[in-house]
């Protein structure tokens, strides 16, 4: 299944677009993968390759438990974009893969609620979680 979710996850990482955005606190960006969490890494010349080895690793393996695919499918996204640590919190009260869909815009709400700044991201927050509810539908 993880052969399955890292396409989707990369397209909505922005995939091998290199991204310097000062506003953005991770630095250099390629594949989702950021400078500040990987310091050691040449970013600008990571390639997809790497990049699936790091999201396999550090996000795949902690948060997958090889019983639902659907739900492993949603944990890996989730942990991605909402971080490993949280998703681990999450996933004792998910039994289905619609729980942690649920628990994440929750989680976005709230966001915006604590820091009204973060609204400009809720379109694209909400266009991506749209996006993996239909993959996960059809997968």
């Amino acid at each position: 299944m993880f052969e399955n979710i890292i396409k989707f996850t990369l397209k909505h990482e922005g995939g091998a677009r290199i991204t310097k955005d000062p506003k953005d606190p991770g630095g250099t960006t390629k594949f989702g993968i950021s400078q500040r969490a990987h310091p050691k890494l040449d970013i600008e010349n990571l390639t997809e390759e790497q990049a699936t080895e790091i999201y396999k690793t550090e996000y795949w393996k902690p948060v997958t438990r090889g019983i639902d695919d659907k739900l492993d499918m949603v944990a890996f996204d989730s942990a991605v974009n909402c971080g490993v640590g949280r998703i681990k919190r999450w996933l004792p009260h998910a039994e289905f893969w619609k729980d942690l869909i649920a628990m994440r815009r929750s989680h976005y709400d709230l966001m915006i609620k604590q820091n009204p700044s973060l609204s400009k991201y809720a379109k694209g927050w909400e266009n991506r979680v749209r996006d993996l509810e239909k993959f996960i539908k059809e997968t």
